[in-house]
């Protein structure tokens, strides 16, 4: 006979559904390499090349258990409320008959229009002895879009009542999901897999109650039971001690980089097929843009709706590259780099995930367009090489807007310090982006910070200074600090203060082991 901890049929049934919509392009993938089309496609209904993708609740079940499990100290819940949410994690030495299936139940997200629109982008390995792309080293994915998708969202939690100590962790994953903080799928570092819950309902039956089994038993025949758009949460209790892993502070940034000259990140192909299109004339200058964008050899990229972008893996590789030549001068190692960045798993070793994410940059304004001739020199001769002419159509000066994310916990702020460096690099002007630098492409002539969002624990005891403005925040053990229009990085003195203690006191630490 089974004991009671391990049943996960109770008494108490709350349900909580909503639609799922992607703010940003997502890529959940099959783990296999199957496809003819790319090197890494999206997961499908049945692995039909034609179905439709989809989100398995695994995925999102593996993303809320994380956070949860740092979070809920801060909410007053134990460890164990975590365990009989999710259940327990399998372990050696644990039998088959131990393991009870968790109290919370999430379906696969399928697509409620039946119709959603993918793409595959294309990418590059960099190169660090060259800072430029490494031979071979082209791949690319597909990624699911944004554009007009949802998809729908259903969770199931049986417990025991409204007491139960879970009921707070549910209230965090409805916010969670609704403020927009999931991040699901692969590469999040690249801005990938940003989600928002809408739309959120729920319906609850306590079928202790001989009304609530009646309306349930009901529901369950297929009657239309209304949902609740509101739900009464219990309140939090106070903070526990005993957190197995500590819970993330957090920098956001919206970051307007405005470029000097032209800049160009390479599509895979140009937008319309080659063939005879009108020349430009001497007395229309003003439509060699236009008229190059469709004939030259290199064009920038743009998404399967049109829309240009700066990609989030472009400048997050520039960013990667330029912290780990700090790290190199200064360390003669790339291990803060790395903890900011993330790192691949090598044979023998494991591999990890970044802090840092960085996100598509949107094109801001009207375009403008560059269109350049090039041809080959022939090193021998010192002129042009027959038939070796080439053309690109890049972007005239443009200013895009892009959100950075950065995480960290107290074990991890001289990864947050190095990023300091990197943003104060950004800002005054020492960054370059997209190919053809060496030709004085994609010059970063300034970013302006839009606004900058920190979100700081409260053991921490951090106070970043008086550009920031504190704001009141529901979340237990928590400060919430904003700061509006940062144009020069000395307006973030107070924080880099901070900051700049913990760069000191690890330089020292790291040359007395030399």
């Amino acid at each position: 006979m089974s004991t009671p901890n391990l049943v996960s049929y109770r008494p108490y049934r709350l349900e909580i559904s909503g639609l799922l919509k992607p703010c940003a392009p997502f890529h959940i993938g099959t783990g296999e390499r199957l496809s003819l089309l790319t090197d890494d496609p999206v997961l499908r209904e049945g692995n039909d090349p034609e179905g439709l993708p989809y989100i398995p609740g695994t995925s999102l079940r593996g993303v809320l258990r994380s956070h949860l499990e740092r979070e809920a100290p801060l909410l007053g819940c134990s460890q164990a409320a975590v365990e009989r949410l999710f259940g327990p994690k399998v372990s050696s030495g644990v039998s088959a008959a131990q393991i009870a299936r968790g109290r919370l139940f999430i379906a696969d997200a399928l697509p409620v229009s039946g119709v959603t629109s993918c793409e595959f982008r294309d990418h590059v390995r960099i190169r660090p002895e060259w800072n430029a792309a490494d031979y071979g080293a082209k791949f690319d994915n597909e990624v699911v879009l944004a554009e007009d998708a949802a998809y729908e969202f259903f969770a199931v939690y049986e417990g025991d009542g409204r007491d139960d100590e879970e009921l707070l962790l549910l209230r965090e994953l409805v916010r969670y999901l609704c403020e927009g903080e999931l991040r699901v799928g692969a590469k999040a570092g690249w801005g990938y897999g940003r989600m928002e819950l809408t739309q959120v309902s729920y319906r609850e039956f306590d079928r202790r109650q001989p009304k609530a089994l009646a309306d349930f038993l009901r529901y369950r025949a297929g009657d239309k039971l209304p949902a609740l758009s509101q739900f009464d949460w219990p309140n939090w209790k106070p903070l526990r001690p005993d957190g197995v892993l500590e819970p993330f502070s957090e920098l956001q940034l919206t970051v307007l980089l405005q470029f000097e000259g032209p800049v160009l990140v390479k599509a895979a192909f140009p937008p319309e097929p080659p063939g005879k299109a009108e020349t430009g004339q001497a007395h229309q200058p003003e439509r060699y843009g236009e008229i190059g964008w469709r004939q030259a050899d290199q064009v920038f990229v743009t998404t399967a709706g049109g829309r240009h972008y700066l990609p989030g893996s472009s400048l997050r590789g520039v960013l990667r590259r330029r912290a780990e030549r700090i790290c190199r001068t200064l360390f003669n190692s790339v291990g803060i780099a790395e903890v900011l960045f993330g790192a691949v798993r090598a044979s023998g070793g494991q591999g990890h995930k970044g802090l840092i994410e960085v996100f598509d940059g949107l094109l801001c304004g009207s375009r403008e367009w560059v269109y350049l001739d090039h041809v080959a020199i022939d090193r021998i001769t010192n002129a042009a090489v027959d038939a070796k002419k080439f053309a690109n159509c890049a972007l005239a000066s443009p200013l895009f807007r892009t959100e950075i994310r950065v995480r960290f916990t107290s074990q991890s702020v001289p990864a947050l310090a190095l990023f300091a460096f990197l943003l104060r690099d950004l800002m005054e002007g020492w960054c370059w982006a997209g190919s053809g630098t060496s030709r004085g492409y994609g010059h970063i002539e300034k970013a302006t910070c839009e606004n900058v969002r920190l979100n700081l624990l409260r053991s921490l005891g951090w106070s970043p200074g008086d550009c920031f403005t504190q704001i009141e925040y529901g979340r237990p053990g928590r400060c919430l600090y904003h700061c509006d229009k940062v144009t020069e990085f000395s307006q973030l003195n107070g924080f880099w203060r901070i900051l700049d203690e913990h760069w000191n006191c690890l330089l020292t630490e790291i040359k007395g082991e030399q």
